[in-house]
């Protein structure tokens, strides 16, 4: 595996949280209650809050007239502080990874895991390590959308780079819409996003398929362009009362193509949200 397929994996790694555009996938939401529901990030400052992801990929990647097949697991954990919350909902947030695992199979076999202290001292551990413990703030309106981040200036250069790139475009899954809906209503959300060449722009198509218990259940399916040819659908589980992420699935198929390297993916992410400490 070359410099410029691990910098794609990283990409990936990095990139979980960006919408994508619509596909001809329908979902089948619940009739509608009669009773709307207006969705956006409702948290108080001090509240710590956990986002997760898990991320298992099967890839074939075509270079030099060869083949060859490789498997990808990659494993996040995040805390967010609220720092402070505006008088028009924007909450201005600190991030940081408290855990990263990559487990790496095919022509270039790599294991990390930031728990395992003999791997922080790995090539891998040296750079994803220290993404450990550096923390950065980004700004969400009321409805998800990101205003702006701000990285810690001491972090690895390579690592600064990526993130910076990447968060341009973080989110919770989707954003949410300016207007109330029920069950069976859509919404539309536009990103873009590009990192030494590799670009990717998307549109998602959000569908409220059911609500109960406090809980909003939303359908999200896309299709991938730029760098990125492909398609994904998933759902994803929002607290109402307070906007943020209780869990979500995707399944994606991709292809990414840069310059005479072709990868073909399969990919399935979990991802998991909530109260750090409860």
């Amino acid at each position: 595996m070359n410099q410029q397929t691990l910098k794609i994996i990283i990409f990936i790694f990095l990139s979980v949280f960006s919408g994508c555009e619509k596909n001809p996938i329908s979902f089948n939401a619940n009739p509608p209650t009669g009773k709307k529901i207006i969705l956006g990030i409702n948290l108080k400052p001090g509240e710590i809050k956990s986002l997760n992801f898990e991320l298992e990929t099967n890839s074939t990647i075509k270079a030099n007239g060869k083949k060859v097949e490789m498997k990808v697991y990659m494993l996040s954990e995040m805390s967010l502080e609220v720092l402070e919350v505006s008088e028009i909902g924007v909450h201005l947030i600190k991030a940081k990874y408290e855990k990263l695992a990559m487990n790496i199979d095919g022509p270039m076999k790599m294991n990390f895991d930031s728990s395992n202290a003999l791997d922080l001292e790995s090539p891998m551990g040296k750079i994803m390590g220290s993404m450990l413990g550096n923390s950065f703030t980004i700004r969400l309106s009321r409805n998800g959308k990101n205003l702006g981040f701000k990285v810690d200036p001491s972090m690895n250069p390579l690592i600064k780079q990526q993130i910076e790139k990447s968060m341009e475009n973080f989110t919770l899954g989707t954003a949410f819409p300016e207007f109330a809906i029920d069950n069976g209503d859509t919404w539309k959300s536009e990103f873009a996003q590009k990192l030494d060449g590799l670009e990717i722009t998307s549109l998602s198509e959000n569908t409220l398929l059911k609500q109960k218990e406090g809980v909003a259940v939303i359908g999200i399916s896309t299709d991938l362009k730029g760098v990125v040819e492909g398609n994904s659908q998933g759902q994803i589980n929002i607290d109402i009362n307070s906007g943020w992420m209780i869990s979500g699935k995707f399944s994606s198929e991709f292809m990414i193509e840069k310059g005479e390297q072709e990868i073909e993916t399969k990919m399935v992410m979990k991802l998991t949200g909530g109260n750090l400490y409860d």
